[in-house]
Parts: C-alpha cells; structure tokens; sequence
C-alpha cells in the first residue's frame, strides 16, 4: 500500500510502506522480528522499525523481503526530515533506504525532491530519472522530472575556477581573492590527506562556495556546530568580511578527509570513524594540546567506545557533539599511535566491506572490542591525568 501525503507542482511527498509478506520457511527470528518491523513500520514508529528490520536481516542477511521493508523504513524515516526541511538529515536516510534496496523507486523520488531543495538540480533530475525508469507511472514524477531538467544549469555556468583535483564554483558574486586564497589550500588538503589515508583521489573533487544565508538554509536541522558541509560536495559558506585563513584550511582538511573516506570505505562509514579522521585531519593545521580535550572530557562524562552513537542522529546538542568529537579524534589518535596509519586504513576499508565492528577489529586489530574499550579508555585517562 503507497500513502499519498500530498502533491503539488513543485513537491511530492509519499509516505512508502510497501510491505511485502514473509513467508514462515525462515528461522523463527527472522520471521518474528520482521513482524515487529512491520508492525512498528504501520504505527509509524520507524526507527522501532529499522531496529527491527536490521536484526532480522542478522537471522537472513539477504533476504530480499526483508531488505525491501528495512528500505521502506529508512525512507519513511527520511521523509519526516523532508517534511520538516531538513533536506541534509532527509538525504541520509534515504541513502540508507538506497543501500538496501536500489530499486527502490520512491526513494530515488524522494532522494531528488531533497537534491532539488539544496538546489542541487542536476543530482535532483537524475534521481527522478533513475524512478521513472523504474516506475513512470508515479502520479506527478513526470512533471517534477521536467521541471528539474528545465532548470538544470552546468555548473561550468557558475562563476568558478578548476584547479589540478578541483571544481570550484560560485552560487553568488565572490571576491575573487577568495578563489586565489582557496586555491593552494584544496591543493595542499589533497597532498597531505592522500598521503595519510594511502589514497589520491582521481576525479576531481566539485567545491560549492555558497552564501551564509543559503548555507543556514540547506543545513536546517542539521547539527549547529557544522561550519562547512560535504555530501558528495564540499559546500563551503562564504560570511561578509575578513576570514581567518587557518580557519578555511581546517574546515577544508576537515571536509575533503571525509571525501577521501567515502572512496575508501565505498560510502559505508561509521560515524565516529569519518569524524574522528576528519578531526584527525583538521590537527594537521590546528595541532590539539592536552587542554583542548581535558576542557570537556573527565571521569564522570567520558564515553567508552562501545557506547559511541552509530547514527549523527542520535548526538542531540552542542555539548554532546563537543565532547563526543574529541573523543572521535582521541581514538582514531590511539589506533594511529598503536596500531599505525596503515592499520587505520585497513579498518576504514574493512567496514566499508560491511564487516561489524568486532570483526573488522579482531581481523585488523587482532583485538576485540571489550578489549579495545579498556586499552582506549586507559590511553585517554592517561593522556589526559584523569
């Protein structure tokens, strides 16, 4: 069954269950635990219902009926944040619903409606492309597909530079000193982080300079201490008036660490995994003293590795986000100490293989992770006198 919530010429939005029966020839896990989904999936308690999806796949990892469902969820879950305009934290989880099932029409639909509200049209038409090809029936899709075709630009259009690893383009006037000042620092991120991470990136990286009150928009709902976004782009905002050139180097090495990351791990990434190497990356320019951590980490507050958040979701305010950050900087900081630069690496690549976490450590770290919480908590107290 498809919901339709409503549509207009210019946004369609569904509420997708599409929930296909399970057949009983499974273990009895498999099968009970998607009927929870299924359940929680009707009542709209979606994240009750990924929850549910994921540890039936654990029963049936391929199975295609519950791959659909689990699809289904994230997209629902996804089209609470379209609904409220948190197009970013609505792209997420329609990636999510992506990964699991491709062909899932409704969120390529969705995905496109997302692109197209952070302007992005070009990504927006080929997703609305990549539905109709699959459905064309879809009520409004057509028209929503030619809409976003029309207004389609080449970013060649946009006033911008390339330089050898770079696209950098304008969606306003920009000084041109600003292009001349970013320039050599795209260029340095991309020598200094390939170098760290074994990996130079062939295609050139697309960087989307923007203005601050386009930046404020796209970024609604999404965490307040975000200074510079990437989502397959770096999205940069360009404030009136001076700026601070270590500042635009950090958040430069930050974003493009997170590039790098995505080709390594092939788009499945633990969060505190990208974070951390981001802000590992961003100490390349800004180096960390014991203070900077000692500030917001102690005793009461510090955060085992185990309980990290696997979802930027669940990091509810600025001060979660501070402490869980350093945190995400001081144990990718432990494993390059411990361990090396390459055997972070290996990590990155054997979760993007979609290894769980105890196995990617007991397979590169040769540890597991009860064991890697006690070295990393010893390491951090002794770090930082606790």
């Amino acid at each position: 069954m498809r919901a339709y919530l409503y549509i207009t010429a210019t946004c369609i939005w569904f509420f997708a269950f599409c929930i296909t029966a399970l057949p009983q020839t499974l273990s009895k896990e498999a099968y009970s635990y998607n009927e929870k989904g299924v359940a929680a999936l009707k009542e709209g308690r979606y994240i009750d219902a990924i929850e549910h999806f994921e540890k039936a796949l654990t029963f049936s990892t391929e199975n295609r009926v519950i791959k659909n469902n689990l699809s289904n969820a994230y997209n629902n879950y996804g089209l609470t944040f379209l609904k409220k305009g948190q197009y970013l934290n609505a792209i997420d989880y329609f990636k999510k619903s992506l990964n699991c099932d491709p062909d899932n029409a409704y969120a390529l639909l969705d995905i496109g409606q997302a692109y197209y509200y952070t302007n992005d049209i070009a990504r927006a038409h080929e997703y609305f492309a990549k539905a109709h090809a699959l459905k064309p029936n879809i009520p409004g899709l057509a028209d929503m597909m030619d809409k976003a075709k029309k207004e389609a630009r080449s970013e060649d259009a946009y006033k911008g530079y390339q330089t050898e690893h770079f696209v950098i383009v304008s969606e306003q006037n920009i000084k041109e000193q600003y292009f001349e000042d970013l320039k050599p620092i795209l260029e340095d991120a991309y020598g200094r982080i390939g170098a760290f991470l074994g990996l130079y990136i062939s295609k050139k990286t697309n960087v989307v300079l923007m203005s601050a009150d386009k930046y404020d928009a796209m970024m609604s709902g999404k965490p307040d201490w975000a200074d510079a976004a990437f989502d397959g782009k770096i999205r940069l905002p360009v404030k009136e008036g001076a700026f601070d050139k270590n500042y635009l180097r950090k958040i430069v090495y930050h974003e493009f660490a997170h590039a790098v990351m995505r080709e390594l791990s092939g788009k499945k990434e633990e969060l505190w995994l990208s974070e951390g190497v981001a802000c590992y990356a961003e100490g390349f320019i800004l180096p960390r003293d014991k203070y900077f951590f000692a500030n917001m980490i102690n005793k009461d507050n510090f955060v085992p590795f185990s309980q990290f958040p696997r979802d930027q979701s669940l990091i509810k305010n600025i001060y979660d986000a501070n402490l869980l950050y350093r945190e995400f900087y001081l144990c990718v900081e432990f494993i390059v100490e411990k361990y090396g630069e390459g055997a972070l690496v290996k990590l990155i690549k054997s979760f993007g293989e979609g290894n769980d976490p105890d196995y990617a450590f007991r397979s590169v770290l040769n540890t597991d992770i009860s064991k890697f919480d006690i070295m990393y908590k010893d390491y951090v107290f002794r770090k930082l006198s606790l």
